[in-house]
């Protein structure tokens, strides 16, 4: 009888505390390096624990949500200009922070094989790469 006490205690110990801790996330196009759309609102999401609250800060503009039971959350930040790089953090029960992210315009390109033809590919590549002078572009 007493082992049964026991394994009915163990079980509801197990199931009345979490077992693990979930850490926020954001959704994987949010990187060190990213462009974020300019003149647009910026939407953020990702995973945390149910109930967790969440902050996004961006340039000094803060937005912050509470995860839903399901765990996902989202934030809107206001439109952007570009400027200079900054960190963009996430912060929940631990702290995301991504850097180098810019503001500007993103293009989205399919549908031709010589998109996959690199500037390392041609045949003064060594010379264009040392005159490249471009830090805001991004692939």
């Amino acid at each position: 009888m007493k082992s049964i006490l026991f394994r009915t205690l163990l079980l509801q110990v197990f199931v009345a505390v979490p077992l693990g801790r979930a850490d926020v996330s954001v959704a994987p196009l949010f990187t060190d390096h990213a462009v974020l759309q300019r003149g647009k609102p910026i939407p953020v999401w990702g995973d945390a624990a149910p109930g967790e609250e969440i902050t996004v800060t961006f340039r000094d503009v803060q937005s912050s949500t509470i995860a839903g039971t399901n765990g996902k959350w989202r934030v809107e930040l206001p439109a952007q200009e570009p400027g200079e790089a900054s960190e963009f953090v996430i912060a929940g029960t631990n702290r995301i922070v991504l850097r180098d992210v810019v503001v500007g315009d993103v293009w989205l390109c399919s549908g031709q094989s010589n998109m996959a033809f690199t500037v390392e590919k041609t045949d003064n590549a060594a010379e264009v790469i040392a005159e490249a002078n471009a830090p805001l572009i991004r692939q």
